[in-house]
């Protein structure tokens, strides 16, 4: 019974060593040494995922808005923002350049020349 009892000792030593050590072994799996922050990271994952969904969804809804402002009026668009007002030329895009410049507090004839022809 001695040497029974001692070869048990001996498989139980090395079965706990081989739990421990990090080279895996053929029966139990390495334990896995993790830091402090370990478990937060496991928790900002998913927020991480749907930020990027969140993005990507603001992507597509982006192309999707292009598309359908292609059925809607020019005046529509600049309403809503989608579409920056392009000055033409004549005298339209003279009064609202002079009014956008006042606005803007810098006034230069420069400006309205480049936006005319």
């Amino acid at each position: 019974h001695v040497q029974t009892d001692l070869k048990m000792e001996e498989v139980e030593r090395l079965a706990a060593m081989r739990s421990e050590s990090l080279v895996s072994g053929t029966h139990t799996p390495p334990i896995r040494r993790r830091s402090k922050f370990a478990t937060l990271g496991r928790l900002l994952k998913p927020w991480k995922w749907r930020k990027k969904k969140s993005e990507k969804f603001k992507q597509t809804s982006a192309a999707l808005e292009r598309k359908m402002s292609m059925r809607q009026s020019r005046d529509e668009l600049i309403k809503r923002g989608v579409l920056k007002e392009i000055f033409e030329k004549g005298e339209y895009a003279e009064k609202h350049l002079q009014t956008w410049n006042m606005l803007n507090g810098s006034v230069s004839p420069i400006t309205v020349m480049k936006a005319t022809y």
